[in-house]
């Protein structure tokens, strides 16, 4: 683009090339419309947080981590001061990542999208401002799609200096395994870092400042997953909240006021997400935002007609794969194409060992929904794949048995990630429970689980429908 003081003109805007940015370029550009694309970081940023410090770092951390204990498992006795390759392991995932960002702009590239390298801002109600390494220029759009995302929330007493104390992006870039790590949450983010790095052979200590790990959750589905964690060796801290940092560790105080250090080399703040709407100037273009910081949005992800919003930006669960469903759905709509997000069945997932992932409703949900909901369970102790790897965890199906249906599902397992899909395709297409009974699992799987919980579904009173 052309810095200075004409506005170019854009078709179709896109501010933000992550996750949910991206596809929703690429989704406009499908449809014939001319799109412009604002990244900050450019080409090498497409992706976004997801791509370069979250979801893919991430997994790749854990599945680094989970061969590492494989082979210590298998090996003990056998192999003498043998360590994991930590920097090999980080330069195979960054240039991952890149071969992903790469593959991306030649997508774009193809549907003629046109990338900007530089941080836009809003200064009018259909014009933004975009700063480039050689000045300002602006551009006046037709329909726009605000994707940002978020970045991770500070906490004044523990400022993040990417030494002693890192955030979850700088606990994913750490290239020397610490001897010990204090984890500051014990959410999703805190929990999974701990599990991948307790497994590298790390003395991680997690300080959750409320009564519970994972809050909102159900407890059933938290235990396996403590459980799990206490095999690792991983201290749990509840209704503990951290004071300062000492030269010695990290000083913390308990719900009854006591008072300990626990040692440190590392200390991770993972207090969850802020999104990135603070510096965008929504407000000279009429965008109102939550105590939050959040951009409401109806079931199309519009804010207004020809504005959307969607991702870390919206209300609801920061997933990356949200942020890919709202973006289609956006630049749908912004185009004139019918179509509307179904929230139900979003599904949530959190790569702890075992995995937890959910989807549709919960028992209680349903329930204050004035459904006489009931659930069917299936446990792993069972399961012949799961007795081999020594775990635990149970597969839940939650059943409207007045019309015969799936709803919802709770599923504690290895692999539970995977096998979620089925049960959200299940209530998509508003199977019943039989429809999973009579389908064919393959033995041994963790799949199979799935098809115990419906088979216990069945031989309880309900109504069949007809076929």
């Amino acid at each position: 683009m052309v810095v200075g003081e004409v506005a170019e003109r854009a078709e179709f805007l896109v501010i933000g090339g992550g996750v949910g940015g991206y596809v929703a370029a690429l989704r406009a550009a499908e449809l014939g419309a001319e799109v412009v694309l604002v990244e900050r970081r450019g080409v090498p940023g497409l992706g976004g947080v997801c791509l370069h410090e979250g979801c893919v770092p991430s997994k790749a951390l854990i599945e680094f981590a989970r061969q590492v204990e494989c082979v210590r498992r298998l090996a003990a006795g056998q192999i003498a001061d043998w360590r994991p390759d930590v920097v090999g392991a980080w330069e195979r995932r960054t240039a991952a990542s890149a071969r992903l960002a790469e593959g991306i702009a030649r997508r774009m590239k193809a549907l003629n999208i046109l990338i900007v390298d530089g941080e836009a801002r809003f200064n009018r109600r259909r014009r933004v401002a975009v700063q480039q390494a050689n000045g300002v220029g602006f551009i006046d759009f037709e329909r726009c799609v605000i994707a940002t995302g978020s970045r991770p929330r500070q906490l004044p007493l523990l400022p993040v200096d990417g030494d002693r104390v890192v955030d979850s992006t700088g606990a994913l870039d750490l290239r020397v395994l610490p001897g010990r790590m204090v984890i500051v949450g014990g959410g999703y983010i805190g929990l999974e870092l701990g599990t991948a790095y307790a497994k590298l052979g790390v003395q991680v200590t997690v300080v959750e400042i409320g009564p519970r790990l994972l809050p909102g959750l159900e407890g059933d589905l938290v235990r396996p997953v403590r459980k799990g964690l206490r095999k690792l060796g991983v201290d749990i801290l509840l209704s503990t909240r951290p004071v300062e940092l000492t030269s010695e560790g990290l000083l913390v105080a308990g719900e009854d006021g006591g008072r300990q250090v626990i040692p440190a080399d590392v200390v991770v703040v993972t207090a969850g997400r802020v999104p990135n709407t603070d510096d965008l100037g929504l407000h000279m273009a009429d965008v109102p935002v939550t105590d939050d910081g959040l951009i409401v949005v109806d079931a199309k992800c519009l804010v207004r007609p020809g504005l959307a919003a969607i991702g870390d930006v919206t209300p609801g669960p920061a997933f990356a794969h949200r942020a890919s469903a709202q973006a289609i759905v956006a630049a749908e709509s912004l185009l004139g194409h019918p179509t509307e997000l179904d929230t139900a069945t979003i599904p949530s997932v959190i790569f702890t060992d075992p995995e937890i992932a959910t989807t549709g409703l919960t028992l209680d949900t349903a329930r204050s929904m004035g459904i006489e909901a009931r659930t069917a369970t299936a446990s792993l102790k069972a399961s012949g794949r799961a007795s081999a790897l020594d775990t635990d965890g149970f597969a839940r199906l939650v059943i409207d048995p007045d019309r015969d249906l799936v709803i919802g599902a709770q599923v504690v397992s290895p692999h539970a990630s995977d096998v979620i899909s089925e049960l959200t395709l299940a209530i998509e297409l508003a199977a019943s429970p039989w429809d999973i009974a009579l389908t064919v699992h393959p033995h041994p799987t963790f799949s199979e689980s799935l098809h115990e919980a419906a088979v216990a579904a069945t031989k309880a009173p309900t109504r069949r429908r007809a076929v």
